[in-house]
């Protein structure tokens, strides 16, 4: 009976033991996770792409709207992209061709 008790809690032990080196290497991978996206981030905002993309809303964008046909171009174009990615979902009666 004794020995049965002793290899038991010699089971428990080394499975606790195993669940906590689990959840150390989770908290690492979730670390090393975080640290990855930040660093596509930092490219992302350090890229020649979006660095133009910054100066031509600061600087020619403004510029553009001034302009009243520029401006209607702009908002044309913001409301057939804005209706290009909301379709409707495939549960609405709009999919299915019901109103």
């Amino acid at each position: 009976d004794w020995v049965t008790a002793i290899a038991t809690v010699g089971t428990f032990l080394v499975i606790l033991a195993s669940a906590i080196a689990a959840l150390a290497q989770l908290r690492h991978m979730r670390g090393s996770n975080q640290i990855i996206a930040l660093t596509e981030c930092r490219e992302t905002l350090e890229s020649d792409g979006f660095r133009q993309a910054q100066q031509f809303v600061s600087y020619e964008l403004p510029k553009r709207l001034r302009d009243p046909n520029e401006a209607r171009k702009i908002r044309r174009f913001r409301s057939s992209a804005t209706i290009r990615r909301s379709p409707p979902s495939p549960t609405s009666s709009k999919a299915w061709g019901r109103s």
